[in-house]
């Protein structure tokens, strides 16, 4: 469990690692980077995590770069939530990860002022979704797949984004405001 400000943190080269942070509450990381080890395999059966976050939980101020690290068919997930509860993520870099976000949370999701790099999948367990002054760049697999409501502010989908509609679960809507 981490709470308040970390410094520049690692992925150790241990080839059984799962995740680095666990995280319970809130993470400031203060410009600080956490990163995974270009050419190390770090999981044997599964996708690692940099970030596991508990909800309810807050992320901010922070860059989590997968270094691009792909294991077979897995890979890195920069954010991966669980518990019940909103999480919130504010101005954070995602970069160079399989999944820049896997939202498993029973609660919403807040994105506000972030980079994400890689899939954004968000499952039907999360209530709402919400991204203002998000920057989706082009990644691995689907670039950004709701399952739920999901309203996107003054979004930026680069390049190469996809958007994939194809889970939001029935009834859920999508909508792009000023992107």
């Amino acid at each position: 469990v981490i709470e308040g400000a970390v410094e520049d943190l690692t992925l150790m080269a241990d080839a059984k690692a799962t995740e680095t942070v666990n995280l319970t509450g809130s993470l400031d990381g203060a410009g600080h980077t956490i990163s995974a080890v270009a050419g190390v395999d770090y999981v044997i059966n599964s996708t690692a995590r940099l970030i596991e976050a508990t909800a309810p939980a807050t992320i901010s101020n922070l860059v989590i770069d997968g270094k691009g690290v792909y294991t077979d068919k897995y890979g890195i997930r920069g954010i991966y939530t669980i518990g019940t509860g909103d999480v919130k993520i504010e101005n954070v870099k995602i970069l160079n990860c399989t999944y820049a976000i896997n939202a498993c949370h029973t609660g919403d999701l807040v994105v506000v002022n972030s980079t994400l790099q890689g899939w954004n999948s968000y499952a039907g367990s999360v209530a709402n979704s919400r991204f203002e002054n998000v920057k989706f760049i082009d990644g691995e697999f689907h670039n950004f797949r709701p399952y739920n409501n999901t309203v996107c502010k003054n979004c930026d989908f680069g390049a190469g984004v996809v958007i994939d509609l194809s889970c939001l679960v029935d009834g859920a809507t999508i909508t792009f405001d000023q992107c």
